[in-house]
């Protein structure tokens, strides 16, 4: 009984910090205001991230229409990247999600791109 009640507990160990590895090597929290992030360049115009985001949507198979952000100080509405890209242009602050708790944001002045912040988080803790 002993012999089967330790391989449990070492069972219970390796399940408890493959899950904790995973959620180390999962997690990104970086911000960007120099240089370059996921194929985008501070001091891009919002052209220049409109159109990169696109072709990354396009190649990960995303739908635009059900993806796309526009986040700014008073609430988050669902936006299509074609129908309601001149939306896009008035506003300096984007949010594009690839999944739950999986974006990157985009913050604008005089129309070049200053900041990017990416965050991923798989899983919420209390």
């Amino acid at each position: 009984m002993r012999r089967f009640m330790f391989w449990i507990g070492a069972l219970v160990a390796v399940i408890v910090t493959v899950f904790i590895a995973f959620m180390y090597f999962s997690y990104i929290d970086k911000t960007v205001t120099e240089g370059a992030l996921l194929g985008f360049e501070i001091g891009s115009t919002k052209a220049e991230v409109l159109a990169t985001v696109k072709k990354i949507y396009k190649n990960k198979g995303l739908s635009l229409g059900h993806n796309i952000y526009d986040e700014n100080d008073i609430r988050n509405e669902l936006l299509d990247l074609e129908k309601d890209a001149p939306l896009f242009y008035e506003k300096d602050k984007w949010r594009f999600y690839f999944g739950y708790r999986n974006f990157v944001a985009f913050y604008f002045s005089n129309n070049s791109l200053v900041e990017i912040y990416r965050h991923r988080q798989y899983f919420e803790f209390p």
